[in-house]
């Protein structure tokens, strides 16, 4: 996620793909518009999980497989 300041505020670009990532657990949406240290800690750790390397590949393995037409 990315932050930038308009007008004085602080928005954040595209937080609907970074749920669209966190939902199916292959990715972490930062959901702090005021990033600390600490959260963006966490958010990263997440992100660079085991865990949410394995989701993610099985994620790929099904998407990239060849498609078969149907029977």
């Amino acid at each position: 996620m990315f932050c930038r300041r308009r007008g004085g505020a602080r928005i954040a670009d595209q937080p609907y793909r970074a749920e669209r990532a966190a939902e199916p657990g292959i990715g972490a949406a930062h959901q702090d518009p005021a990033p600390t240290v600490e959260s963006l800690t966490a958010a990263l750790a997440a992100a660079l999980s085991p865990e949410t390397g394995a989701r993610a590949q099985l994620l790929w393995d099904t998407v990239s497989a060849p498609s078969r037409p149907p029977a």
